[in-house]
């Protein structure tokens, strides 16, 4: 702009001069007036090219300069730095106008890292267009370690509960016993028998299968279950008191002295079976051996009134009147005998 201003300054003072000076010739005025013409050419021209110059170096650091690459931090996905599970579809690429290349192997599935993975899947990488270089930053590994914990926690399935073949018996036998408080009798024993079958040493089911054979009068089918019971546990002595008892309800008190007799090598610390088996052999008016057993039961328990009254019994069909009343006035001082049986001892006393 300075060199315009400095033609129309001297254009000024041309036409000043010509005012001014009559001695001036037409043809110096001519000659001017081309000067003047060339002159703004050459100057239009001049800021011409100074624009169009300033246009294109615009342009061209447009066009070369790279946008600033963003944060690579920043640019890892929110699932991989809180450790979640990424699912790698290929080699994904994110948009040029980025900057950035994420890069996924193909090979590696996050859903299934093998335990001794110990180099990263993933890695972030950018190129700068004006400087040439390529950069990679990989994973930090504390972020690597979170995201494999988190993958071993998913394949590791909670441990699968073994259940025993005893404790499948025993929740068998629970639902029969619902089955019997329901009232199915019949569906119940059969639970109970197909659980004694299996195994024959399940006391619980077959106490409870001899319990409803005898509530239902079915003691002989009862007396069968004690048999079975006693041949796989010959030692068990409440199955065979039971089954002593249920021989005597039958009248058979020679099997069920059989019976008793079978165990008395288990019971020598039992009174119970002792007293239990007097007063049988009593029965069966065998005294003098009911005496002996009677004495071992009340050693062990003294104050047993219907045993001191078994026990005089036995004394007095042996004509040891004085011991006889001795256990019979025992047996009322224990106020344990029920009216009448007190009456019916009573009337030993006085016969003696």
């Amino acid at each position: 702009m300075s060199v315009i201003n400095q033609v129309v300054n001297r254009l000024e003072q041309r036409g000043l001069e010509l005012e001014d000076g009559e001695s001036v010739h037409a043809v110096h005025a001519s000659r001017d007036s081309g000067l003047l013409k060339i002159a703004l050419v050459v100057v239009l021209l001049v800021a011409l090219f100074m624009i169009f110059w300033r246009i294109g170096s615009i342009y061209m650091n447009g066009r070369h300069s790279a946008p600033e690459a963003p944060n690579v931090n920043n640019a890892i996905p929110a699932a991989a730095s809180a450790g979640k599970v990424i699912q790698p579809l290929g080699t994904e690429m994110l948009p040029a106008q980025s900057g950035l290349v994420l890069k996924l192997s193909p090979s590696a599935s996050l859903d299934r890292l093998p335990e001794e993975a110990a180099t990263p899947l993933l890695t972030m990488k950018h190129d700068r267009v004006e400087s040439g270089q390529v950069g990679e930053r990989t994973i930090p590994k504390t972020e690597r370690a979170t995201a494999v914990q988190t993958v071993q926690e998913q394949q590791i399935l909670p441990p699968i509960k073994q259940i025993s073949a005893a404790q499948k018996l025993d929740a068998e036998f629970r639902r029969a016993l619902e089955m019997l408080q329901q009232g199915h009798v019949i569906e119940a024993q059969a639970v109970f028998e197909n659980v004694i079958r299996q195994d024959p040493g399940h006391d619980a089911a077959r106490q409870a299968l001899i319990s409803l054979l005898m509530d239902t009068k079915r003691n002989i089918e009862a007396e069968q279950v004690l048999i079975d019971g006693l041949n796989n546990r010959p030692n068990h002595t409440g199955f065979i008191m039971l089954l002593a008892r249920l021989q005597i309800e039958r009248n058979a008190l020679d099997q069920a002295l059989s019976t008793l007799e079978a165990g008395l090598p288990y019971a020598e610390q039992l009174p119970e079976y002792h007293a239990f088996y007097a007063a049988l052999l009593q029965r069966k008016l065998r005294h003098q051996d009911a005496v002996k057993h009677y004495r071992f039961a009340l050693n062990m328990v003294p104050d047993k009134g219907i045993w001191l009254m078994g026990y005089g019994i036995s004394l007095q069909a042996l004509a040891q009147t004085v011991e006889a009343k001795q256990a019979y006035q025992k047996a009322l001082d224990t106020h344990t005998l029920s009216p009448g049986l007190q009456v019916f001892v009573q009337q030993k006393l006085k016969g003696l």
